[in-house]
């Protein structure tokens, strides 16, 4: 466009006839002889961008893909692949290391998607969902761990800083983070981009397109099916594959010959096709009892008892959000509020407790008397922090109990 260019170098790969998944299959089959990364742009897409010269931005998660008209099948599909559309389009901003906020966006899609298999565990026969839920808390869990040190960084050092701005052990400290979180960043980047990262995005795109947990629930046997079987991806990178360690595959459309065929159970999959709607007041209501429950004695409740609270509160309100489309609009955004400002309060107390393990791993390795000051320094910020925090949290669970569901 003008002056202005960007190199191309894709495989683009179009299902012309049959099930879409096979896409899929070849993609994997690919990601084993070369290190490919999942583009959602197109070429028009990229070419538009050159031509106005518009620069890429993180992408927050869109709104709820799950309509009335819906059943509980659909509406997780649904919303599987919109978490996957959110990661991968915060994807390259991330790997370009530009702003934080990428790999931040990219940590909620993957928390986001982890939800969608907890909220919609019920519907489904236990071992099917065991291989992505691990596959993805590996990825999130690495993710998790840059993301903590950026927040670390950039939001819990500065005013401690300001507040010694000449402090040599502080200084030390800082700089001692500031490695640690490049050592993390490198290592979410390796692990986005590995053959294991990648592989994970088209194993999912598969599964979902193939549907195959419906295997689960039927009596035919396995070998006799025909026209939807995804072969193991085998997909390595040093040495490890797709799957958990003594799994044969994380993903499968059929089992093995010779392997034991999936027990029935009509009943789960009559679930799966009823409308969302029906599935949705449930489950909501578990979850609001489950932050309840988590929240009693609220004034007493010690540390790991509010991160245990914090946990069950991001639940529910990603459950929320999943299923806010099928309520009326206001109510349901008022209940939201208030929940986001209880999962913000919380999650501000939890910064405020991990400072202290933080700071000791960044000071790890420092010694004189200026480090055991900056260290002293990071613990007594801590505990005011937590006693600030306490006081703020009371106030916004009082406001939370007050808040009636939609």
């Amino acid at each position: 466009s003008g002056a202005a260019t960007e190199p191309i170098c894709e495989l683009e790969l179009e299902v012309k006839t049959g099930p879409a998944w096979r896409a899929y299959q070849v993609a994997m089959q690919l990601l084993e002889a070369a290190p490919l990364l999942v583009e959602d742009r197109s070429k028009a897409e990229r070419g538009v961008a050159l031509y106005l010269g518009t620069r890429c931005k993180p992408l927050k998660s869109p709104p709820s893909p799950v309509a009335s008209g819906m059943t509980g099948n659909s509406a997780f599909k649904a919303l599987v692949l919109t978490c996957l559309a959110h990661y991968t389009a915060n994807q390259r901003g991330m790997l370009d290391g530009a702003d934080p906020e990428y790999l931040h966006q990219m940590r909620v899609a993957l928390r986001r998607l982890r939800s969608v298999f907890s909220t919609f565990a019920p519907l489904f026969p236990a071992a099917v969902l065991e291989p992505p839920v691990a596959e993805t808390r590996w990825l999130a869990r690495i993710l998790g761990a840059a993301r903590d040190w950026d927040v670390f960084i950039a939001e819990t050092l500065p005013p401690v800083s300001a507040r010694y701005p000449q402090h040599p052990g502080m200084a030390a400290l800082t700089r001692s983070a500031a490695m640690l979180r490049e050592a993390a960043n490198r290592a979410a980047r390796r692990a986005v981009v590995s053959a294991r990262g990648q592989g994970l995005l088209l194993a999912l795109g598969a599964w979902i397109n193939a549907e195959t947990w419906l295997e689960a629930f039927d009596d035919t046997p396995a070998s006799s099916k025909q026209g939807s079987r995804l072969r193991d991806a085998n997909v390595r990178e040093s040495g490890a594959t797709l799957s958990r360690a003594g799994a044969a595959s994380v993903f499968r459309v059929t089992s093995p010959e010779g392997a034991p065929v999936p027990p029935s159970d009509g009943a789960k999959r009559s679930e799966m096709q009823r409308p969302v709607s029906e599935f949705a007041r449930p489950v909501l209501d578990a979850a609001l009892k489950r932050v309840r429950k988590r929240g009693r004695h609220f004034a007493n409740l010690a540390p790991p008892d509010l991160h245990r609270l914090r946990i069950a509160a991001k639940k529910l309100r990603y459950a929320t959000e999943f299923f806010a489309p099928l309520h009326d609009g206001k109510h349901a955004r008022d209940y939201q509020d208030a929940l986001a400002r209880l999962q913000d309060a919380l999650g501000s107390y939890n910064d405020a407790v991990k400072m202290t393990s933080f700071a000791e791993r960044a000071s790890r390795g420092l010694r004189g008397a200026a480090a055991n000051e900056a260290r002293g320094i990071m613990l007594g910020w801590s505990a005011g922090m937590q006693a600030v925090g306490t006081r703020h949290l009371k106030r916004v669970w009082k406001g939370f109990r007050g808040a009636k569901p939609f």
